[in-house]
């Protein structure tokens, strides 16, 4: 016999509380919102304000205008060996705790430190987020984002109800989870469609090239290639070199989507990406 809680929400006309009731609808705006900041915190955006002034100071370094910066001024070697001692047991004492600090902030970089500016780009350039999108921040985060995607149930979509769309629902909020995601997805299909159907010189392929190596090449020199003068290059021409490529993946990426796809090819792949977010369940929140 029915209990007196199940008789009482059917007289209210209650449905019983299922998984596919846990997902929430997305709105227009929040789509917007969300381009906008995926836009406006990538790596392109937060630092093509300082473009301008890496390509100078990189100039008069190599003009011999500037010079490079050094964190310490030479001293006398007898001050050097008294302070160096000195120094010896403090250091020592202190290593764990900034070994800690330097955890607690592994993304802060300090004023004019070119270097960690470079190493932050290339955490952010990871191989799994090579557009440099505001999120994922990391690409540890990165690849767990796509571990995250290819974990999600397959049920081949929600349940009918009687009131509201679970179906657009469902679309709206895997859509919304996994936007990132995503889009390096129609960005892999563009590469490989401009590589294998269009030409072997279309641009979009060789420039996701280029920037994975502007950002693997050492600051100095390559065992591998002593020729390279690649110490020779200062660091500030290296991060606006890797600034320029990132913004030249984006362009051309909009460029092959947009206007190098036909519009029989478009409804394909927008439908791919549309049937992969209506037949998996959203994670739980």
């Amino acid at each position: 016999m029915p209990s007196k809680a199940k008789q009482a929400d059917r007289k209210a006309g209650k449905q019983p509380k299922n998984q596919e009731d846990d997902e929430v609808s997305v709105t227009a705006g929040s789509f917007t919102d969300l381009a906008k900041s995926m836009v406006m915190g990538s790596v392109l955006a937060e630092n093509g304000k300082n473009f301008p002034y890496l390509v100078q100071d990189g100039i008069a370094i190599i003009k011999g205008e500037k010079k490079v910066e050094q964190n310490k001024e030479e001293k006398p070697k007898e001050e050097a060996k008294e302070e160096k001692e000195e120094n010896e047991q403090e250091s020592k004492e202190g290593e764990d705790k900034e070994n800690i600090a330097n955890k607690a902030v592994s993304d802060f970089v300090v004023e004019n430190d070119v270097c960690g500016l470079f190493n932050k780009i290339s955490s952010r350039l990871h191989w799994s987020n090579p557009l440099g999108l505001a999120t994922p921040a990391s690409g540890e985060d990165s690849v767990k984002a796509w571990k995250a995607l290819k974990g999600l149930d397959l049920d081949f979509g929600p349940r009918a109800k009687r009131k509201g769309n679970p179906g657009m629902e469902r679309i709206s909020a895997n859509l919304y989870n996994n936007f990132a995601q995503y889009v390096h997805i129609l960005l892999l299909l563009m590469v490989v469609r401009a590589f294998l159907f269009r030409s072997f010189f279309a641009c979009l392929p060789w420039l996701i090239g280029y920037q994975f190596l502007s950002l693997f090449l050492p600051l100095d020199k390559l065992p591998q290639a002593p020729q390279l003068p690649l110490d020779k290059v200062p660091v500030e021409i290296r991060v606006a070199i890797t600034l320029v490529l990132n913004g030249l993946v984006q362009l051309f990426f909009v460029y092959e989507l947009l206007w190098k796809t036909y519009f029989f090819e478009k409804i394909p792949l927008m439908g791919l990406i549309v049937f992969h977010a209506y037949a998996v369940r959203p994670a739980e929140a």
